[in-house]
Formats: structure tokens, sequence, C-alpha cells
């Protein structure tokens, strides 16, 4: 026998986490920075109830993009680890919800177009008409759904390159369309739904064609039962999701007018850089955890110690938000958006939470008891609806803004304590909350008024403070990113 040729020694999880990571922050950045860009422009050409137009027809395609898919997509992450890539079996069970997938959401689109007027006229005081506005998002909503089929496979191969090429041509197509039909050609609202439906049906054109090969493989009904099994009860919880992200904006068009939607809108866009980060980090995680879980052991020690390493930079990445978004809002955007200033640090303090719920999940997901987290949500959603029921008719948007923030707060409070009864995971979580405690003294600085200068120096104290703890306590855990 020849010599033994050198077993290739395994990547480490910090190598992984910074080369796929990388990509997706590039590609996040790129897409976060032009929007930032943006954002002042379309402040300009599109008035608070505009804007508010918007936000409230993307946020009704969302519930009917999130019903179409029958949970599918997001339950494509687990569902591609379930058997040996290359097998026949995970060739089938991956090429089941590759079917389904396209076939219902294209299917329920269509009934949702043709019924939607119909509908929405049993629904009292909506101002915002089915056509063109909503039938426009719908279609949207439904393209997007079959792009996030390849877009999960490629993350689940860990292929980051692809799936950062498609995040950013359908970001380029959509930018280009609405920098022609929003301020090229001034067509406010409609013209901002409608770029973003073509270039959502041009991605979807291209997803179907990569997914050719698992679109048109044979595959079975006890495939596609238990794909159906696993992602069905995700569909309340993204409903119950949506209430939290976007339930609010109704309560506020209700009581209030589209223009306070807008308001909300603007402040929500902003603080949305927290979600990238958080799914950014997440994207680049998911795969990894779910490997580590599988190995058990020691592996889940480290799991432990890795995911409070990333707790603590997302706590201070916040922090850095709460303290100067509120200005940036004040300084960059037009002078119409103003108000909505100090509700953008309530939303990157609730996308916070929410980017813990989404890491303690995973441990829900690896358990296979996926059923269990529509409770968890629901919960969350009835707190959110009773706070926004209380405060929207008296304090307007900022009043949904504290009342979302404290959804999410139980939200993951709640998914931890079930997390870690189904599948216990060691975090460090007595570092964890007094990094949290300290992030809630930096929030609660941005909501006072000590003057523009006063408050630029209280929450850059509060702030310094705050980095200061987390690194030190973080660093042992920093490290073990490398040597995992």
């Amino acid at each position: 026998m020849g010599p033994e040729l050198p077993t290739e020694r395994p990547r480490p999880v910090g190598s992984r986490l910074l080369r796929t990571g990388s990509l997706y922050a590039f590609a996040s950045l790129i897409q976060r920075g032009a929007a930032f860009i943006l954002i002042p422009v379309y402040s300009r050409y599109l008035s608070p109830s505009q804007f508010g137009v918007v936000h409230l027809s993307e946020a009704v395609a969302s519930v009917v993009g999130t019903i179409a898919v029958f949970g599918l997509p997001p339950a494509l992450g687990r569902i591609y680890f379930q058997n040996t890539e290359g097998t026949d079996e995970h060739k089938t069970s991956v090429s089941a919800v590759v079917q389904l997938s396209l076939g219902l959401s294209v299917g329920f689109g269509t009934l949702c177009i043709v019924l939607g007027p119909y509908a929405m006229q049993l629904v009292p005081r909506f101002s915002v008409a089915f056509h063109p506005y909503l039938s426009i998002a719908i279609i949207a909503a439904i393209c997007l759904q079959i792009l996030n089929v390849p877009l999960t496979i490629a993350r689940s191969q860990e292929r980051a390159g692809k799936y950062v090429a498609l995040s950013l041509s359908y970001f380029g197509i959509s930018t280009a369309g609405i920098l022609v039909l929003v301020v090229a050609i001034p067509g406010g609202s409609y013209g901002m739904l409608l770029a973003r439906e073509i270039a959502a049906a041009i991605m979807a054109a291209i997803g179907i064609y990569l997914v050719r090969e698992w679109l048109f493989s044979k595959t079975t009904r006890s495939a596609a039962s238990d794909a159906l099994r696993l992602a069905l009860p995700l569909v309340p919880h993204q409903l119950v999701a949506f209430v939290l992200g976007a339930g609010n904006r109704f309560f506020i068009e209700y009581y209030h007018s589209t223009e306070q939607v807008g308001l909300y809108s603007m402040a929500h866009s902003v603080g949305m850089a927290m979600s990238v980060v958080t799914a950014t980090l997440m994207m680049a995680w998911t795969p990894v955890f779910f490997q580590k879980a599988k190995q058990g052991g020691e592996s889940l020690k480290s799991l432990g110690d890795l995911s409070g390493a990333m707790i603590g930079g997302l706590i201070v990445i916040a922090g850095i938000g709460c303290c100067f978004g509120p200005i940036a809002v004040r300084y960059l955007l037009d002078a119409r958006y103003a108000p909505s200033s100090q509700a953008v640090a309530l939303v990157i303090g609730g996308y916070l939470f929410h980017g813990l719920f989404s890491l303690f999940q995973l441990a829900v997901m690896q358990s296979g008891k996926t059923k269990l987290l529509a409770p968890v949500t629901a919960l969350a959603a009835l707190g959110s609806l009773a706070a926004n029921f209380i405060l929207v008719p008296k304090f307007g948007f900022m009043g949904s803004a504290w009342g979302t923030l404290v959804a999410y707060v139980v939200e993951a409070v709640l998914v931890f304590v079930l997390a870690q009864r189904l599948f216990k995971v060691p975090y460090p979580m007595h570092r964890i909350a007094m990094w949290l405690l300290g992030f809630a003294v930096v929030l609660a600085a941005s909501q006072m008024d000590f003057g523009q200068i006063g408050s630029v120096l209280v929450g850059s104290v509060c702030l310094t403070v705050l980095i200061i703890a987390v690194g030190f306590g973080a660093r042992q855990y920093i490290r073990k990113l490398w040597v995992s």
C-alpha cells in the first residue's frame, strides 16, 4: 500500500464564519449603504403619506406571500441537512420542497389577485386601493418567495458568492427602477411599487432557472408530506411574526393617517440596518449551528461560547445605532420626516431582540418541534396588539414603536426558555444579561432630550461604557471563534 494521503483539516468555525459572513456582510453593506444614500432622496420625492401607502401595500403583500408558500422556504434550511448530500433521499426531499414552493406560491398568488378586490371591500376604513397598489405588491411578494428558494439552497450549500450575486442583482434592478419611476418620472407610490415588482419578476425567472435540477426531479408523496409536516407549523409563527413586525402600521392608519404610517415606516427603514446585521450573521451561522448541533458533545459547549461572542457584538452594534441613528434622521432626511427620529432607536432595539429570537429558535428547529414556535410568537403578538391598541390612539406612531419593542423582548425571552427545554445550549447568560442592561441605558438616553450637544455627549458616554463591558467580557469567546 502507498503512503496515506494527508486528510484535509476541517476549516475552523471562525474561519468559515469569516469567509461566508464577510460575503453576506459585503452584500448587505452595499445594499444598506446604497439604501441609506437613497433614503434622503426618497424623502424628498415621496411625502410621508405616499411612503405610508407603499409600506401598507407591502405589509398586506407580505401576508399573502407568507401563506402562499406554506412555510416551505424557511423549512428548507433544515430539510436540506436531513439526509446526506448527494444521496437519492436528499435529492427527493429537496425536490419536494422546491416543487411545492413554486406550485403553491403561483397558485395562491393568482387566487389572491382574482379575489382580492372583493375581500378588501370587507375591510373597514382601509385607505389603500387594491388596484393598482395592493395587486402590484402581491405579485412582487410572490416573485420574491420564488427567488427565496434558490437563495435558501445557496445558503445551505454555503455558496455565499451565489447568494450575494442573486441578492445584489435584485437590489440593483429594483433601485434602478425606483430612480427612474420615482425620481426621473415622479410616479410616487405607484412608481416605487412597480419598480420593485419588475425587479422581483425578473429575479423570479432567474430563480426558476437555477432550481431546474430540483424542479424536474422525481419526488415522492411521502417526501412532500414530510416537508409539509415540518413546514406548516412555521406558517402561524410567520404570520404572528408579521403582526409583530408590520401589523402596527394598520393600527396607525386606522387611528391616525397614512402620513403617520409614513413617519413610522421611515424610522423603520433606517432602523432596519440592525435587522440587516442580524440577518447577515444568521445566514452564516445557521448551517454551522445545525452541523455542530448534530455532532453533540463538546460541540454544544462551543455553540454556547460562540453564540455569546455574537450576541455581545450585536448588542454593541445596536448601541451604536441607538446613539447616532436619531441624529442621522434629523440631519440627513427631509424636514417632513424629523418627527420620526426618536422612533429609530426603538426600532433598532426591537430588531436586536428579534435577532436574539432568531438565534435561540435554531435550537427549537434542531429539535424538530417547530410547531411550538407559533404559541411563543402568538403570545408576543398578542402583547404587541394590546400595546398598540392602548398606546397608538394617544401617542401615534411613537406608541406603536414602544409597543413593538416590548413585544420583541417578550418573544426573545419566551423562545429562549422554550429552546433551553428542547435542546439545551450553554449560553453565558449572566454576561449577556449585564450587556443587555447596559444597552437599556443607552436606549433610555436616546429617548431623553438633553439638547443637541448634551444628547450626543450623554449617549456617547453610555455607549463607551457598554463597548468596554462587552469587549472585556466577550474576549474569551471571540478567541474561541478561531480555535473551535
